[in-house]
């Protein structure tokens, strides 16, 4: 049997999980935001909204960039640095998996039939996997968004910007995938079963609001 993690290795852990959920939930908000923004352009925007709505959503564009590339960055350059990359890595590693499972065990005998509301951590852990391969299955799509960040947001360039529909579609697309595997790392660590994409449509509600707030009143 694989020996337990120690108390300080499990509280790290738990701390870069806390950075990951507060990283997923500025995703939840950004993404709702230009989602809903984007769905309520298509009916028109009048001048002068439509140049505050063109500034919103070039600077929400480049923030959801950010914001997902951040939450798929495999490398650790910092011993505080936190992604869901590498909380994946971590729990695929057999102390940390067994740990956490081991802890999962304790808990459910303590409370009893309440627990069976929560997926054990086994199955979250199985489900993270899942939820990750789908972020990771085209490696070329996360290419493409790590060189948008890297070349569109950090220099002047005549390179394309991430302005196509079908890359919209691709950003949008990992963004969904990357909060999905971010529900399974806060059932993992703290059991909360915390909908991301549903907060999310929440947000939207907010971009359709901000668009028709600058509407001409009749």
């Amino acid at each position: 049997m694989a020996q337990e993690l120690s108390v300080e290795q499990t509280r790290q852990l738990s701390d870069k999980a806390e950075a990951v959920h507060l990283a997923a939930l500025n995703l939840t908000n950004t993404l709702g935001v230009f989602y809903g923004i984007n769905n309520a352009l298509e009916a028109g925007v009048e001048a002068p909204g439509v140049r505050a709505i063109n500034v919103i959503q070039f600077d929400l564009l480049h923030l959801l960039v950010i914001r997902v590339c951040a939450l798929c960055d495999v490398e650790q350059n910092r011993i505080d640095d936190a992604s869901i990359a590498l909380l994946v890595k971590a729990v695929a590693a057999q102390q940390v998996c067994a740990s956490l499972i081991a802890a999962d065990e304790r808990w459910r005998a303590v409370i009893g039939p309440r627990a069976e509301r929560r997926a054990t951590v086994a199955q979250s852990i199985a489900a993270l996997q899942v939820r990750w391969a789908a972020v990771t299955s085209d490696p070329e799509v996360l290419k493409r968004l790590y060189h948008f960040r890297n070349k569109r947001l950090g220099h002047v360039t005549v390179a394309d910007a991430l302005g196509q529909g079908s890359q919209l579609r691709e950003l949008w697309l990992t963004a969904e995938n990357v909060l999905s595997a971010a529900r399974e790392v806060r059932l993992i660590f703290y059991r909360e079963d915390f909908d991301y994409l549903e907060s999310s449509s929440r947000a939207a509600e907010a971009g359709r609001q901000l668009v028709n707030a600058l509407k001409p009143q009749h």
